[in-house]
């Protein structure tokens, strides 16, 4: 919050046999507006593992806290406890007979006073048992209330009620795929929706499928409800791959409420070809639609054998002024005509190399061999200066 900084750190306490137990430890920090020092405030210790800091929110001098307990596994019994030859003082520090599960995984979301007793945290209400077998993928908090996604091969989003510090579980959907971040879509009326960003995925095995857009109304805690969703692979998913790095760090992900535009950064893998850029989706509840598609480098080069890249991959950001957008990721920062994605501009914030040593992957920070590379260094490609910007079906091979 404005004014208390909270610190968590996971730990697991280990009890042999029987397995062990998941906690988070918290300690707030009072940030002083004054001038002063800051100074230590109230510590406490709760069941679970946070996933981020979006798991965290400070309203009216409590803290609330969403945690996943995660399945725990213990030594199984001897199956021939008469039998002295079957168990002895080795099996009695290790598990000679395997483990097996004691308790599944469940999520929890906990309210705590800032004001316990003796500088410590007090749990003053808690949900608990949700999503079993299961762990949260996204949390996103506000004023009482939160919602929060957990996800094994489906995607159960629920709905808790926080009011006069008071967790209280409304609501939940249950779909396919999960959303890994959530943020409030902007609307006109009374109604309340969530943007969400994150995968597909298969309900029979729960891997990843591709990255999707979802549109959720909250308005009726009780009965949370999908409006719309866009699968950013079209066509054959099998053959394709994607993901976004706004899964995982917001500040990665721009969404423009007047003009309804969403700027992700996207990885589209298909065949011998890759698409690494940005996507311009137009996300409204009747339509998702893609605008467009801004290509940082052009897809055969991305794995291609005898290609330099230099040995940093700048993370993703896009900056809007006056109607136009920078985009920076990878290799390459440019700047487009939001309209239509027509480049205005184009860099490479790649070193001049002039060693082999200074080669690396496009992704990966390696110094490569010369059979990596391919040849002597002279024979090494250098990546175009000013990539193309391209509206392509993202998937498809960017044009020449």
């Amino acid at each position: 919050s404005a004014s208390t900084l909270f610190l968590a750190a996971n730990s697991y306490r280990f009890w042999g046999r029987r397995g062990g137990e998941q906690s988070t430890y918290l300690m707030s920090c009072d940030l002083k507006s004054d001038g002063q020092p800051s100074v230590w405030g109230a510590t406490g210790i709760v069941p679970g593992y946070t996933k981020d800091s979006y798991s965290m929110s400070e309203r009216n001098n409590h803290l609330r806290i969403a945690t996943t307990s995660r399945e725990r596994l213990a030594c199984r019994a001897d199956p021939n406890p008469e039998d002295n030859s079957t168990d002895g003082d080795w099996c009695r520090f290790w598990c000679c007979h395997g483990w097996e599960t004691v308790a599944n995984s469940t999520s929890q979301v906990m309210i705590l006073s800032l004001s316990g007793a003796n500088g410590t945290m007090e749990v003053v209400s808690a949900a608990t048992g949700l999503g079993e077998t299961e762990e949260i993928k996204s949390v996103r908090y506000f004023d009482d209330f939160v919602v929060l996604v957990t996800f094994l091969r489906t995607d159960p989003l629920y709905t808790v009620d926080l009011t006069n510090n008071t967790a209280t579980v409304l609501g939940y959907l249950k779909i396919d795929g999960y959303s890994s971040y959530m943020q409030e879509y902007p609307t006109d009326g009374g109604s309340r929706m969530l943007l969400a960003l994150g995968q597909n995925a298969d309900p029979e095995t729960g891997f990843d499928i591709g990255l999707q857009i979802s549109l959720f109304n909250i308005t009726d805690m009780l009965n949370p409800t999908l409006t719309i969703r866009y699968n950013v692979e079209q066509g054959d998913q099998e053959s394709q791959w994607s993901s976004s790095e706004a899964q995982f760090e917001p500040k990665a992900l721009r969404f423009l409420p007047q003009s309804k535009l969403l700027i992700i950064p996207a990885y589209v893998g298909s065949g011998d070809t890759s698409f690494d850029g940005f996507l311009v989706v137009y996300v409204t509840p009747e339509l998702i639609e893609e605008r467009y598609a801004v290509s940082m480098v052009d897809g055969n080069t991305i794995r291609g054998k005898g290609i330099c890249w230099g040995c940093a991959y700048v993370q993703s950001r896009s900056l809007v002024i006056s109607g136009d957008a920078t985009l920076i990721k990878g290799h390459t920062m440019k700047n487009i005509a939001l309209t239509d994605g027509s480049s205005r501009w184009n860099a490479s914030l790649d070193r001049p190399i002039t060693r082999k040593d200074d080669c690396c992957g496009y992704f990966w920070v390696f110094r490569p061999t010369m059979d990596i590379c391919g040849g002597t260094f002279n024979d090494i490609a250098r990546p175009a200066v000013e990539p193309e910007v391209v509206e392509i079906s993202v998937g498809s091979e960017p044009a020449n």
